[in-house]
């Protein structure tokens, strides 16, 4: 990008040249065949230099479209990525306060066993922790599985349809 923004300056200032030289050329001068022959040379040379200052123009547009479209695309890849990874670590941080309580309504329960005394509302509370911290494992499972298919999408999308075999 700054090898056509150094070639257009350098066009710039060649345009500059030629135009400020014709300018300089003495009135008596115009009239000699020579003369007319470089002004004519030059204005050529002014209308190609012109020329390739449009088309760099042009490319350096194209180039600029292109690239705003390519972070455009970018920036929505990284706000949708960082929302899986939301929803993934949102699954995990439940996982680990289902495992917590499942800890702690154990240690309950192991203590009351230890006791001799068969506590229902201990069994029952270890239980629940129980289940709570298979449905957090799960959720967290289900939402590790939609981040890694999120990101395989693009890969299979261009993948060929026959699984590349001829």
């Amino acid at each position: 990008m700054s090898q056509i923004n150094e070639l257009e300056s350098r066009l710039a200032a060649a345009l500059d040249r030629i135009g400020s030289r014709l300018d300089a050329l003495p009135a008596q001068q115009a009239d000699s065949p020579a003369t007319l022959e470089a002004l004519e040379a030059a204005q050529t040379a002014l209308a190609e230099e012109r020329t390739a200052n449009a088309q760099l123009e042009q490319r350096v547009h194209a180039l600029k479209e292109r690239q705003e479209g390519t972070v455009a695309d970018l920036r929505a890849e990284i706000r949708t990525l960082r929302e899986e990874t939301q929803r993934v670590e949102a699954a995990l941080d439940e996982m680990r306060k289902a495992h917590d309580e499942l800890e702690r309504t154990s240690a309950a329960l192991r203590a009351s066993a230890e006791g001799g005394v068969g506590d229902p509302n201990a069994i029952n509370a270890a239980l629940a922790a129980e289940l709570k911290a298979v449905r957090a494992a799960r959720a967290a499972d289900v939402a590790e599985a939609a981040a890694i298919l999120g990101a395989l999408e693009p890969a299979l999308a261009e993948a060929p349809a026959d699984g590349g075999v001829n």
